[in-house]
Order: C-alpha cells, then structure tokens, then sequence
C-alpha cells in the first residue's frame, strides 16, 4: 500500500480536520474541492489540491489519480450523489483490480445520529442502529450495503462520529453559539436539554482515528517518489546560502532510542512540491 490519500470534501470541517491528520502524519495527501478558492488553504497545510465540480469530473479529469492513491475518504457524508459515486468507486476498483493494483480502501464518513435516540444505553458497532428521521434511515441503508455486501476489489469502512468540536467548531457549534443571546451576566450561555447525553470528539482526535485505519491496512513501508529537481550552485556572493552548503548529518537514535521519537514525513525532496506550494501560499 502507498502512502497517498484522497480526500472528498476536503475543504469541510471534518474534511479538513482529516486532511490536516494524514498530512502529520507522513502521508501524502490529495484534496478534491469543487471550487478554487480553498486551493490556498489545502495548500498552507502541505495538501494537494484537486478542484472538481463532481466526482464524476474528477474521475474524468483525474484518472491517474485514482489508481495511484491507496485510500479515497468521503468525508462529505450522505447526499443525494452519495450512492452515484460509491457506484463508480467500486468500478475504479474494479479496473484497478484487472490491471493488478493494490486494493483500494474507501472509508465512508458517517454520524452516531444513526443510532437514532440510544439513551437507554451505550452503544458500539454491534448495536442494530434505530434511525429517528427517514434521511437517516437512508444512511443507515447506505451503511449497511456498504459494510456487508461482498466485494472483491473493494475494501470498505465506516466511520461514524461522535459531535465533532474544536477549532472553528463547525456547524453544530456555530448554531449553539449564534441562535441566542449567548452572555448572561458574564457567564456562557447554551441551549438544549438538560436530560440530553452526547459524545463529543476533538477534530483532532477524529483526524487521528481515520490515520489509525487507514495505517492498520498498510503491508508495506512508506515509499518514496522519483521527481523532476533542477539543482544549481549557489551563488558564491550570498554568504548565508554558501554556509548552508556544510553537509551535516545528525544521528537521531538517542531521541528514537530515550525518548521514542518516532520521524513520520518522508524527506524534503520526496515531497518537494508539495513543501514549495505550502511556502508560496503563505507569502
């Protein structure tokens, strides 16, 4: 397995949050957004970003892609195009199956509101979901068909979060923030009932689940990438770039072996361009 992931949806809250995660942690990431105006965002935060209006364009536009990529996360959720997209997902592992490509994971971003009203207990993946809203129910159809019909090129996951916080808090927390007076003599104020029980997750913590997955299906090492690179002498008139020129070469093992410091990015030059844009968007 590679170490390169897409990502749908890229520019969302949790879409981003996932992104920022693999990119931590060593993976090479690619974003599909439908619109060029959070290019300059994926790119401040070392992701490749893919602008396509639909799936159906960016299997068009970007076949390469998607047999290159190990791992294609839907972090969109359930919409009208949902199925439409699985569809042509498990025909994308179906060529890549014929033309002897790894297997590719597709990891399917769902919500705990699946389990309908589950107060009465704890629940877990084993727990038969109860879906209180006909939309719903239709997620928990999609799930279901997704986990437990037979493919062979095809491996499949779903991830259902808890209330996602942290940051800039999302949609939920904006509607709990913004739809009332929320100051009440120096104190924060929030609505909802007080019999209510949910489970919260950081962004954060999310991003790391999805990497912990995805890192439980990788068979192989990371692997790095052949690249164009025009090299150049310094110029001799520049005495900070001409010091620069030292080679040093550090022995890390007392950090690895004391402190269990553990690299997780390839190097700078497997990942050049990618490092380049980062720097550029930022300027």
């Amino acid at each position: 397995m590679s170490s390169k992931v897409l990502i749908l949806g890229a520019n969302g809250y949790i879409g981003l949050g996932v992104a920022k995660a693999f990119s931590r942690n060593g993976f090479k990431v690619y974003g599909s957004v439908r619109s060029d105006k959070h290019v300059t965002t994926l790119q401040q935060n070392e992701i490749i970003p893919i602008v396509a209006s639909t799936f159906s364009d960016l299997v068009q536009n970007h076949q390469q892609l998607l047999f290159d990529v190990s791992v294609l996360i839907d972090t969109i959720g359930l919409t009208e195009q949902t199925q439409q997209i699985y569809e042509q997902v498990l025909e994308i592992a179906k060529e890549r199956h014929i033309k002897h490509y790894p297997k590719l994971l597709y990891i399917f971003t769902s919500g705990i509101m699946t389990f309908g009203n589950a107060s009465q207990t704890s629940v877990d993946e084993n727990t038969r979901p109860q879906p209180t809203h006909e939309w719903i129910e239709k997620r928990r159809l999609f799930e279901w068909r997704l986990l437990n019909e037979e493919q062979q090129s095809l491996d499949t996951t779903v991830i259902r979060p808890g209330f996602v916080y942290g940051k800039n808090g999302g949609a939920i927390l904006k509607d709990y923030f913004t739809s009332h007076n929320n100051q009440k003599d120096g104190k924060l104020v929030l609505i909802g009932s007080t019999e209510k029980r949910w489970s919260w997750v950081h962004i954060d913590d999310l991003g790391e689940g999805y990497e912990v997955r995805v890192k439980m299906a990788k068979i192989a090492g990371w692997k790095g990438e052949d690249s164009d690179i025009v090299l150049e002498n310094v110029p001799q008139q520049d005495a900070g770039l001409v010091v620069f020129e030292n080679t040093v070469i550090i022995d890390p093992r007392k950090a690895v072996q004391v402190l269990g410091w553990k690299p997780k990015h390839l190097s700078f030059l497997d990942n050049l361009e990618v490092y380049y844009h980062a720097w550029k968007a930022i300027q």
